[in-house]
């Protein structure tokens, strides 16, 4: 499997990683947390405009693409303090778990991160 994993730079890689957190969270934690923790979450937290928040407060996120099709995503943030970044946030979408995907974005994120 070819993964491809690029920075989110523009308001389209934004929306894009918000269409996937809305996809990937309705689909795993509304059983585990309910859907009104999860619509919260998507609103407050992983939406368009707090991921803008966010990456204008110095985190960073990474669009998981397999055959140009965007399947997951990875966030970072920021520790000031010690000049680290904390891996924050990896997802991907059902149906690519246990097939490679997330060892890919954890080799990306060692290599080019940390």
């Amino acid at each position: 499997m070819s993964v491809e994993i690029a920075q989110v730079l523009t308001n389209d890689d934004i929306e894009g990683v918000a269409n996937l957190v809305r996809e990937i969270w309705s689909q795993h934690f509304t059983s585990i947390i309910g859907e009104l923790q999860v619509e919260y979450m998507l609103t407050n937290l992983q939406s368009s405009d707090a991921i803008k928040s966010q990456i204008n407060d110095g985190s960073e996120y990474y669009l998981v693409k397999v055959q140009r099709e965007c399947v997951g995503y990875v966030g970072l943030n920021p520790d000031f303090e010690q000049n680290k970044m904390m891996l924050s946030k990896i997802y991907v979408r059902y149906s690519l778990q246990g097939k490679g995907a997330g060892q890919s974005i954890l080799d990306f994120v060692e290599k080019n991160v940390f």
